[in-house]
């Protein structure tokens, strides 16, 4: 089968994910199989150029996932790699719209841990936090624990090159060495978005003056 045009901009751009994002052979095998999936859908429509693909395109493929029964988490999954394909596709000129800018990401449950209850969660979303550095990062810690469900091991293994809120995910390493792509939306990505923004570089800067 010969590749369409739309499989040719995804080789483009896993390529760019590998070489300008050092992404994990692990995460590209998730873009790709999430990709796949929707080039999929999309030629079964007729549709294989970019300059055709439409948002109704999109929201139909978001659809059908959820109908299949697929997780609210995986189909976030799958529409963040959605967006960030069609977003580099737009910057390097192989489309000439973003059809997947205003479609939106499904709600998903927030998680807790076991040992924590709802109302122990909300104090602690809850209390004041200082308006200094400190408080920016601890506020992002609460609500990417609180909003992500990721493990503390996990947020704690978070580097820069994990984040990824453009495209509205971060990537978390679990137990076994297992990577996941876990959506980070809403006070979540504000929150992180917030302290990687200046407070996470003066906190670093202390830390050097202090070694």
């Amino acid at each position: 089968m010969c590749a369409t045009p739309l499989d040719r901009c995804r080789d483009e751009y896993l390529g760019h994910l590998s070489v300008e994002r050092g992404l994990s052979r692990n995460t590209l095998d998730a873009y790709r199989r999430d990709l796949g999936c929707y080039l999929g859908y999309l030629a079964e429509r007729g549709v294989v150029d970019a300059r055709d693909v439409t948002r109704r395109d999109i929201e139909g493929f978001v659809a059908e996932r959820r109908e299949a029964g697929y997780a609210a988490s995986s189909v976030n999954r799958e529409l963040s790699a959605i967006k960030g394909f069609h977003r580099f596709m737009l910057r390097e000129g192989l489309s000439e719209t973003q059809p997947a800018s205003s479609v939106r990401f499904s709600r998903t449950e927030e998680r807790l841990p076991d040992c924590l209850s709802v109302e122990a969660a909300a104090a602690l979303m809850e209390q004041p936090f200082g308006r200094d550095a400190t408080g920016a990062r601890d506020r992002a810690v609460l609500e990417v624990l609180y909003g992500c469900g990721v493990r503390a091991s996990e947020l704690t293994g978070l580097d820069v090159g994990d984040v990824f809120l453009d495209e509205g995910f971060l990537r978390v390493v679990g137990k076994g060495s297992k990577e996941r792509l876990v959506p980070v939306l809403g006070a979540a990505a504000r929150a992180l978005s917030a302290y990687l923004d200046g407070p996470r570089a003066e906190l670093a800067a202390h830390a050097r003056r202090g070694a």
